[in-house]
């Protein structure tokens, strides 16, 4: 049976315990959704990232995603197991291959967008529109943090993509 938490205690659990339970509730309220296609919330990212990034590579989906190369490989292979993408070699450089998305991919991107523009709205009613900002503020500056060690803040980057999901479809 499930206990109920008090904020009290939320606000004495780490921030890694609380950003996961975030993270869980947020991709959970999105999973259910997106399993009418089959598809998990990454591979989501990545068919949307595709979607406005026409031919793209592999190692430019992984700095968009900010995963690693062989993650990408690996969600890419099931993609295009399961008729979401395509690979084509690229004419100019044999060593690369693009991505495209393919007819019943781009069929389903309009759906699997909703699902995730509904998921970020309803995180939008937690906050005012201020407290929106601050938040948002408050996380670029955790990656920025975070990604020191990079030597660059790879925020910006991140959620201006998913904005720009968000944007399209408005």
């Amino acid at each position: 049976m499930k206990q109920r938490v008090c904020k009290e205690e939320l606000m004495m659990q780490s921030y890694f315990k609380l950003f996961r339970q975030v993270m869980t509730a947020y991709l959970n309220t999105a999973t259910g959704k997106l399993k009418e296609y089959e598809i998990h919330p990454s591979q989501a990212g990545l068919l949307l990232y595709v979607q406005s990034h026409e031919g793209t590579t592999q190692k430019e989906i992984a700095d968009a995603l900010m995963v690693k190369p062989p993650t990408t490989a690996t969600m890419i292979s099931r993609m295009e197991k399961r008729n979401l993408l395509e690979r084509h070699q690229d004419s100019a450089d044999k060593r690369k291959s693009r991505i495209y998305l393919t007819e019943y991919g781009r069929k389903i991107c309009f759906g699997v967008r909703d699902i995730l523009i509904e998921a970020e709205e309803r995180l939008r009613q937690v906050f005012t529109e201020e407290e929106g900002k601050q938040f948002k503020e408050y996380l670029i500056r955790i990656v920025c943090e975070l990604g020191k060690e990079k030597n660059e803040c790879e925020a910006n980057c991140f959620f201006s993509e998913f904005d720009e999901y968000h944007v399209k479809s408005e």
